[in-house]
């Protein structure tokens, strides 16, 4: 089993893509619509879904995140907090089996 000690971000853009939701809190809203120079209620409508009383970041038709650019995010220096949390504090199964960062060199 992959172990925290062992991951090294590869940049591999796996954990941006696929099953699975980012949910956006009230200051995730405020800080990358101030960094993407928008008005809250244009960052909601063009980079959010509404789902029951919390908002989640698009994805695009691939399932991939609507702000991954290549293998990188495009508000990284602002990221949801969920995003910046990764993987220090959760991890799931999918993206263990598919991040670069878990994997070693004898794999």
């Amino acid at each position: 089993m992959a172990t925290l000690e062992r991951f090294e971000c590869k940049k591999c853009g796996q954990c941006c893509i696929g099953d699975g939701i980012v949910i956006l809190k009230d200051e995730d809203i405020n800080r990358i619509s101030d960094y993407l120079k928008i008005d809250r209620e244009i960052f909601l409508r063009e980079y959010a879904t509404m789902a029951g009383n919390e908002y989640w970041v698009k994805d695009k038709e691939n399932k991939a995140c609507v702000f991954l650019k290549g293998n990188g995010c495009s508000i990284h220096s602002v990221k949801p907090i969920q995003c910046r949390d990764y993987p220090d504090k959760w991890r799931s199964t999918r993206l263990i089996n598919f991040c670069e960062g878990f994997k070693t060199e004898t794999e």
